[in-house]
């Protein structure tokens, strides 16, 4: 066998190199998509740390509103307290039931109901909360449509 002198192995240098440069793309694709995913799950973070941070402060906003009626209740003048929404008492228990509502954000609102007790015959004593749920104060409003089977026609 005889072996020129300018003759190249089957591999080429050439390909070895194309063969890094991919691998190079493909580690920065898998950084970018991680990058993106990252920045992704921070703003919902925040996001979410802002809804609860309202959430928890309207919370606290209705457990005072609540020890102020309670306190009004013990002193016969529910009329003075603000906002707060009175049902006639049950006769055959003497039981008042209070509703109000606490703003968490522009779009959201805390409703509290609570009954009330002057002879302690609730399970908590003077009052007992039967509601507390954050409900949605806003309509909503599709801002897009999906075209499905060619509907829109």
């Amino acid at each position: 066998m005889n072996k020129e002198r300018g003759s190249y192995p089957v591999i080429h240098i050439g390909t070895s190199f194309l063969l890094v440069i991919f691998i190079i793309l493909c580690l920065v694709t898998f950084a970018v998509l991680s990058l993106s995913s990252a920045l992704r799950d921070q703003n919902y973070s925040e996001k979410e740390a802002v809804r609860t941070t309202a959430y928890y402060a309207a919370s606290g906003t209705a457990q005072e509103k609540l020890g102020e009626i309670v306190e009004s209740f013990q002193d016969n003048s529910l009329d003075k307290v603000a906002d707060i929404t009175v049902t006639a008492d049950d006769d055959d228990q003497n039981i008042t039931e209070v509703f109000y509502t606490v703003p968490v954000d522009t779009d959201q609102t805390l409703e509290v109901t609570v009954q009330l007790s002057d002879l302690g015959n609730l399970d908590s004593g003077i009052y007992q909360i039967s509601g507390w749920k954050k409900i949605t104060s806003s309509d909503w409003n599709a801002s897009s449509t999906l075209p499905v089977l060619d509907s829109n026609k």
